[in-house]
């Protein structure tokens, strides 16, 4: 998948790719900036969705969904370094819309870990 926001969408996925891949699969993270975002994200970009429940937390965080978003980002990164049994080879962040420098902050915080 292009990139993933929940674990639980990981699991369908790798069930159709037979749990076996021939190659090494990366999965993608793409940090959330705010309700809007991805609202267009989930609306406008083949191939993505975005959890509803993930939707609801964005819009009720308001000027703090961008912390949200980030914050998911964080425990998604936790999640594939725990979950190379399920085919996941690494991650890569996806810089939202092109800004390179929001992604920083948690490229920094992976290479410390």
């Amino acid at each position: 998948p292009p990139a993933v926001f929940a674990p639980e969408h990981w699991g369908p996925f790798w069930q159709r790719v037979g749990r076996a891949s021939p190659i090494p699969l990366l999965v993608g993270f793409w940090p959330l900036r705010s309700y809007q975002q991805a609202m267009r994200v989930h609306n406008e970009v083949p191939g993505l969705v975005i959890p509803g429940p993930l939707l609801k937390q964005l819009e009720a965080a308001g000027v703090a969904a961008r912390a949200h978003g980030f914050a998911l980002a964080r425990r998604m990164l936790d999640w594939a370094r725990g979950a190379r049994n399920s085919g996941i080879a690494g991650a890569y962040l996806i810089p939202p819309f092109k800004r390179y420098e929001e992604i920083l902050e948690l490229f920094e915080e992976v290479v410390q870990a």
